[in-house]
């Protein structure tokens, strides 16, 4: 594959660059495989990539990298030129001038990767932007959705998802992969349904696209879905808004008796711990 110069893998509402939701359009869909024992690792067209992750840290994305056999350097939050006071700019650019081809960036400001594409002209995969978009973990959910409904064989298009609902539940306002995800998955034709109480849940969040629908009703959600997609709370994102913890587990915890009562057959998905 070749890369475009200043090529950006986000999910957006419109264009369709490098930034195009559908990860292989209008073919059939390719799953990866575990590399072999012993089987050389395939290396990118550019030969080097680096790894620019800031906090939190993670480490996920340097392994994959590296089982592509790409070489990698790892820039965190903690560096000295970043505790100086060094910008994002100034940092991309530094990377390109040792001979970065590529740039994998975390970073807390919504928005950050497209201000290191533009001032670097390099491919950056977004690995999540504050509470902006998170398109690599939507990527891999889609691929977890693909894979477990059987439709290896289909064609990636607008149709490879049609009639196939998709409830995602919890804090979708803090969250960027559920964002990413309901941008990507209608667009493959997939129904999704939101779910949570409103001050988790903004009426706003219908906009990110129009086949979007808010359900408050985790039962009748459930009872219409293929796909449960639950997101965490995570408490310190709660300060200041009104939320009954006892009275959100009791609406939207999705246990097994739940689950064998409303959607016995779905596939149900968790970001982890």
């Amino acid at each position: 594959m070749n890369h475009v110069a200043g090529s950006l893998i986000t999910v957006r509402k419109s264009g369709c660059r490098r930034s195009s939701p559908h990860p292989c359009p209008d073919r059939p869909y390719r799953g990866a495989r575990p590399r072999r024992e012993g089987e050389a690792a395939v290396r990118p067209p550019r030969g080097s990539a680096v790894l620019r992750i800031q906090h939190p840290h993670r480490t996920s994305f340097e392994l994959a990298a590296k089982s592509l056999g790409a070489v990698t350097t790892l820039v965190s939050d903690k560096s000295s030129s970043i505790e100086k006071g060094e910008s994002l700019k100034d940092t991309g650019l530094t990377l390109r001038a040792l001979g970065a081809e590529c740039i994998i960036l975390r970073h807390p400001a919504s928005g950050s990767p497209f201000v290191l594409e533009r001032a670097t002209g390099l491919p950056v995969l977004n690995a999540g932007d504050g509470m902006h978009q998170h398109p690599s973990q939507a990527l891999l959910d889609l691929r977890t959705i693909i894979r477990r409904l059987g439709l290896q064989d289909r064609t990636v298009d607008s149709q490879l998802l049609k009639d196939v609902t998709i409830t995602i539940t919890g804090d979708i306002r803090h969250s960027r992969v559920a964002r990413s995800n309901a941008m990507l998955l209608p667009r493959l034709g997939a129904k999704v349904l939101l779910c949570g109480p409103p001050a988790l849940l903004p009426e706003e969040a219908a906009s990110l696209d129009e086949s979007i629908e808010i359900v408050r009703d985790f039962n009748a959600a459930l009872e219409r879905s293929q796909v449960a997609m639950m997101l965490r709370i995570q408490r310190e994102r709660l300060a200041g808004l009104e939320v009954d913890l006892a009275g959100y587990i009791a609406d939207f915890q999705l246990t097994e008796e739940r689950l064998a009562a409303f959607a016995p057959d779905a596939v149900v998905m968790h970001p982890g711990p």
